[in-house]
């Protein structure tokens, strides 16, 4: 299987730390958001989107980070075979996706990549927005862990834990407000040491994040 990827972007790093986790080996493809080839016509052939990541897998093709993760890990221990449990798993990886990423990825975007890449100040004012925006999410994410600590479903890891903390991965360097959270602080903690998470890390890390979606 190849992997389009750019290593700096949580969607990616989710992806290749699911696939090292399972032990699957990826053809990685680095590309860098502001080539121009994601929207070229070979590209855009595969994902029409022109967004990373993209896995291929033969003649197929397969888009959306969540996607490709179930369908790395659909049939391992990282997705439960009780179906109350795979819905549980599928709700979280949808609130990632619909709401966690969306309040987490300003103050990524203001702190890291305007400072950095633009070399423009933050933002203020979509700063205090994402902020706003965090602190509700974060609390039913801590209300959550507090019930059953350890993973998002319990005692075993899945697929929702890295669609969950791929958006935690640049928390320090984008200043993500967790003091008043440790039960989601402890929860990330023991995701980043996991090996096969640190091995998806861009090898720069903590470098700045690119503007890629």
């Amino acid at each position: 299987m190849k992997l389009y990827t750019h290593s700096p972007s949580p969607n990616c790093i989710k992806v290749v730390a699911v696939a090292n986790y399972l032990g699957f080996e990826l053809e990685q493809v680095e590309i860098e958001p502001h080539s121009g080839f994601c929207r070229s016509s070979e590209f855009l052939s595969k994902n029409p989107n022109g967004l990373l990541p993209t896995l291929e897998d033969g003649a197929r093709t397969l888009w959306e980070s969540n996607a490709i993760l179930y369908y790395l890990g659909h049939n391992s221990p990282l997705f439960p075979k009780d179906a109350w449990q795979q819905a549980e798993c599928w709700r979280w990886m949808c609130w990632s996706m619909c709401h966690w990423a969306p309040a987490i990825k300003p103050m990524m975007y203001q702190r890291m990549v305007e400072p950095m890449i633009h070399h423009r100040e933050p933002d203020l004012t979509a700063l205090a927005q994402a902020e706003a925006s965090f602190h509700p999410l974060a609390a039913i994410l801590e209300h959550h862990l507090a019930r059953q600590p350890g993973w998002v479903l319990g005692e075993d890891l899945s697929l929702a834990d890295f669609a969950l903390g791929a958006y935690l991965v640049y928390h320090e360097a984008a200043s993500i407000p967790l003091e008043s959270y440790p039960y989601v602080r402890a929860w990330y903690q023991q995701l980043h040491v996991l090996p096969a998470w640190q091995k998806a890390l861009p090898q720069d890390f903590p470098q700045p994040l690119s503007a890629a979606k």
